[in-house]
């Protein structure tokens, strides 16, 4: 399992587990995003109160898209990722709504 899987399944899965609402007030309701990290993907699936339910799966049907490798996860995590420059070079790719991706990395951010 790579870093950054391991960042999603034991620091985000279990926060938003005890506290789905958690994420409530990014303006993300009603929205599923995906985050696909070399090989594994993760579905965010907000509803209309903002509560989040995460699942380790690919979900074509998501808002927005968001694919990176699992070591530049672990640099964004960590607050190393240049974030604009990374969406330029290609290293982030975004797929769909670019204002959940922005909203929604500021939520995990803010879980780790």
């Amino acid at each position: 399992m790579s870093r950054g899987s391991e960042i999603l399944n034991e620091v985000v899965a279990p926060k938003l587990e005890k506290k789905p609402d958690i994420l409530a007030g990014y303006g993300i309701e009603n929205k599923m995003f995906s985050l696909e990290l070399d090989s594994d993907s993760w579905s965010f699936n907000f509803d209309q109160d903002g509560r989040v339910l995460m699942k380790q799966h690919y979900e074509e049907s998501a808002d927005c898209r968001v694919i990176m490798s699992s070591k530049n996860f672990e640099k964004l995590c960590d607050g190393k990722l240049n974030i604009p420059l990374s969406l330029v070079t290609g290293k982030i790719k975004i797929k769909g709504d670019k204002v959940i991706a922005a909203k929604v990395a500021k939520a995990i951010q803010g879980l780790i």
